[in-house]
């Protein structure tokens, strides 16, 4: 009997999951809507989250997690953005 042979091919190309920044909106595990990134610390791994009010930011999860945080696209979080400052 001959021994299998297995390769494998790392594709390095492959896109890491990134911080989220202030100011960019994302979408969080187990809550329906955007959320604006208001303080993030990377060394605890953990955001602070806001829901936008007519006015300002009200500030709804602290401490989360980055691996419940989902980052919306770079330029639909800029046109959501622009749509509501208009």
């Amino acid at each position: 009997m001959d021994t299998a042979v297995v390769s494998t091919f790392v594709n390095s190309a492959r896109p890491r999951k990134r911080f989220p920044s202030v100011g960019e909106m994302v979408r969080l595990d187990g809550r329906q809507g955007l959320l604006t990134v208001m303080r993030v610390d990377c060394e605890q791994r953990v955001a602070d989250l806001a829901q936008r009010t007519a006015r300002s930011h009200e500030v709804l999860e602290q401490n989360v997690p980055f691996h419940r945080i989902h980052n919306v696209p770079r330029e639909i979080s800029r046109a959501i953005q622009e749509f509501l400052q208009s």
